[in-house]
């Protein structure tokens, strides 16, 4: 991601070098800043793409966390050779940061693109954004952390642009499926039991 957007920044620095050269355009010139200014676009996109996809997850989470301050970071594949725990993802209650592994922002951008064909990964991916948030929003209980991310599944997905059938059919079905076998699972996490905090908008 650096390298790209190193690159963008040269192509950019070799515009404007073209640029103050004292010279008369001619064609060749033109056509030299075209392609060079295509160049700089196409290396610069995916940095602000990953940039734009950080900053709407970052506002997102923050909303979720009952207005604290989030701040997510999309760890990028290269970094994610360096993690040292093996975990999907992180969230600081006090700092308000939440990394995400790569895998896991990978399947969240699927399952924006596609929520209605999600598959296990893109559930999960949705499951652990909301998790994280929720640890932000002060909670360092896994299980309870789990059980409020379970609660408020659909809410984060209407957030992300998500519609609300499907929002609330992928958040039951990661309940009744994945969420099932997580070490995090516990029975208290239903409809009138212990951690159940009656939220209007449950899909439960």
């Amino acid at each position: 991601m650096l390298i790209l957007l190193i690159l963008s920044l040269l192509f950019i620095w070799l515009i404007v070098r073209e640029w103050n050269t004292p010279k008369e355009f001619d064609a060749f010139s033109l056509s030299y800043m075209a392609i060079l200014a295509v160049c700089a676009l196409l290396a610069g996109y995916p940095y602000v793409d990953h940039w734009r996809f950080e900053s709407l997850l970052s506002a997102k989470a923050s909303q979720l966390a009952d207005n604290k301050r989030a701040k997510v970071k999309c760890v990028t594949v290269f970094e994610s050779v360096y993690d040292q725990f093996g975990l999907a993802g992180t969230g600081s209650p006090t700092t308000g940061e939440i990394v995400l592994q790569y895998p896991t922002c990978s399947d969240l951008r699927d399952y924006l693109k596609s929520p209605e064909t999600a598959n296990t990964q893109g559930l999960t991916s949705l499951h652990v954004f909301t998790h994280e948030a929720m640890h932000v929003r002060g909670e360092l209980n896994e299980q309870k952390t789990d059980c409020q991310a379970i609660q408020r599944n659909v809410r984060a997905a209407k957030m992300l642009g998500v519609r609300a059938h499907v929002a609330e059919q992928t958040a039951r079905d990661y309940y009744n499926g994945a969420y099932r076998s997580h070490s995090y699972f516990s029975e208290e996490c239903a409809p009138g039991k212990k951690l159940d905090e009656d939220l209007n908008d449950s899909f439960w």
